[in-house]
């Protein structure tokens, strides 16, 4: 799930919870817990919208995550 998110989120502005639930067949409480951890982590820039069941993505997300990655790369060398 998490490279699905990775990538759609060039093409995309959000995702229905439960549209991921069934594409991945988890539980919408599982994809929530996934996507948070994520959240939290700074892997994936991006919000949710509890009202609308909505995970709304970061334009940016894509370049914040490739500066997260080049900084771990860094600080391992």
């Amino acid at each position: 799930m998490n490279s699905f998110l990775f990538r759609g989120a060039k093409a995309y502005k959000s995702f229905s919870f439960e549209k991921l639930a069934s594409q991945f067949d988890l539980d919408q409480k599982q994809v929530r817990k996934i996507i948070s951890k994520l959240i939290l982590q700074n892997r994936l820039q991006a919000c949710i919208d509890i009202k609308k069941d909505l995970l709304l993505l970061d334009e940016q997300g894509n370049v914040q995550e490739l500066q997260q990655l080049s900084l771990q790369y860094v600080s391992h060398i």
